[in-house]
């Protein structure tokens, strides 16, 4: 281990999230990550325009942020390495204690890529992706029994050895070790045998520690022992090494997250191209060439004030509280309100034409997140059908979890095709006056004649330019009048 300087007292230092972008993370970026943190309208100098809106509010993002699992790398790297004189704890984290290892701990810092889902208002899984990246945190420090000194015995202790090594489980199975670090960083793969398995992923670390402990006893040794004058007084050595091991753990539930996409098209007279994406997990939204859609779920970026600042142990069990370097961020899944509603973002033409899917109540985000969340009950967007131009053809579907990185690609050329169903639309005048003219407007199936309801379909009845809503428990006949 290496020792690192620290100045402090034992008041708290004033702590929060860093101020200075850092790690390839863009300025704009920066300011949006730390959702949480009091928004006092405090603008820092030289601050982006994000940075100064940032100073007033939470700033949520379409999709999981890349700029989370960068920092996260980037800080982690930075966590401060100890001699074996002293220890630096996280606040709230468990540690253990032996005959000479104190303050001993591991310590989960960051799990990449992972995203922390409010499902509900008793639900918030974290959805970690098959393949990941698991950054962690060790230290411990040694207490030397005191040296002694009398006329007859000299004892004194020494290090001769420490060493660690960490092991990443999922479940009882150790998938990655890694030696001799205070910040470990372990691999898992193919955590995918089914979506939505829950697993408990834990970080074991034990610790050896060898001392050393050397008696000198001062004994008269006589070269001939029937003359006195041989004799002298002489310091014996006697050395004695102890072992002594702790094992510490941490472990994280976190949900195994695959994503499960449908994806089917259906061509229009016209050209046009019909895209419909289901997928019965959670999930953010789906690109084509022309742009994207994001679903009913936004993200935002908080830290864990656990790491705000270290305890840093030392000898005699005094503490200095320090401000820690290192702080780790976690990406969250929040509902939107239902009024958003699936978005667009495109270049071309993209239009939502449909979205449905379960009703569930809706969540609570912490007191400290100010970000509109669906209050009630909200509806996720399990199935949304959009309607490009038809200039999206060359490029696939790329369909996005809730999770970065975890996504579905499709062709367009091996999708399945549904064929455009046949419609009989009638428009029956029913009356007319000087100011308006009313119209019973029936939608039918060709084939079976049954009625159609516009809720449950991609397409859209307009009369005049204004939607109809066609209703099959109505008989699928709405009056409209016409102006």
């Amino acid at each position: 281990m290496l020792a690192f300087a620290v100045t402090g007292s034992s008041i708290a230092p004033t702590s929060g999230p860093p101020t200075e972008p850092d790690h390839g993370v863009n300025e704009t970026t920066f300011d949006r990550l730390w959702s949480g943190d009091p928004d006092n309208g405090s603008i820092p100098a030289d601050s982006s325009a994000m940075g100064e809106l940032a100073a007033y509010v939470d700033i949520p993002f379409d999709a999981p942020p890349r700029a989370v699992d960068q920092w996260n790398e980037g800080d982690h790297a930075e966590f401060p390495e100890t001699d074996w004189r002293t220890s630096a704890v996280p606040e709230n984290t468990a540690t253990s204690r032996g005959v000479f290892v104190r303050d001993a701990y591991v310590r989960t810092f960051a799990i990449s890529p992972s995203t922390r889902a409010h499902l509900s208002p008793n639900e918030t899984s974290l959805y970690v992706a098959p393949n990941g990246t698991v950054f962690a945190t060790l230290d411990y420090r040694v207490d030397l029994p005191p040296s002694t000194n009398t006329s007859d015995e000299r004892k004194t202790w020494s290090v001769l050895d420490t060493e660690s090594e960490v092991a990443l489980r999922i479940d009882n199975t150790t998938v990655d070790t890694v030696e001799g670090t205070a910040t470990p960083t372990l691999t898992y793969a193919e955590l995918n045998e089914r979506p939505g398995t829950e697993h408990m992923l834990t970080v074991d670390a034990e610790i050896t520690v060898t001392l050393e402990e050397l008696v000198e006893t001062r004994v008269e040794h006589c070269t001939d022992p029937d003359n006195e004058s041989t004799c002298e007084e002489v310091w014996v050595r006697n050395a004695t090494t102890h072992v002594e091991t702790i094992s510490v753990r941490d472990s994280t539930d976190v949900t195994a997250y695959e994503l499960v996409a449908s994806v089917r098209a259906v061509e229009y007279p016209n050209g046009d191209l019909g895209v419909g994406v289901t997928s019965p997990q959670p999930w953010q939204g789906f690109a084509l060439e022309n742009g994207s859609v994001s679903g009913s779920w936004g993200f935002y970026s908080a830290r864990d004030s656990d790491w705000d600042t270290l305890e840093r142990w030392q000898a005699w069990n005094h503490s200095i509280t320090v401000v820690s370097p290192s702080v780790p961020l976690q990406v969250h899944a929040f509902p939107s309100p239902q009024s958003r509603g699936p978005e667009t973002a495109t270049e071309g033409s993209v239009d939502v034409l449909a979205s449905d899917g379960h009703t569930a109540p809706a969540p609570s985000l912490p007191e400290s997140i100010d970000l509109d969340v669906a209050t009630g009950e909200f509806t996720s967007s399990d199935r949304i059908a959009v309607r490009d131009d038809g200039s999206s053809r060359k490029t696939p579907v790329v369909v996005h979890g809730l999770v970065r990185g975890v996504t579905v690609e499709r062709s367009l050329g091996e999708l399945d095709r549904v064929d455009l169903a046949t419609r009989n639309l009638t428009v029956d005048v029913v009356e007319v006056s000087e100011d308006n003219v009313t119209l019973a407007v029936t939608l039918r199936d060709n084939e079976t004649g049954a009625p159609i309801s516009t809720d449950w379909t991609t397409g859209i009845v307009r009369v005049n330019g204004e939607p109809v809503q066609t209703n099959e428990h109505q008989y699928l006949t709405k009056h409209r009048q016409l102006a």
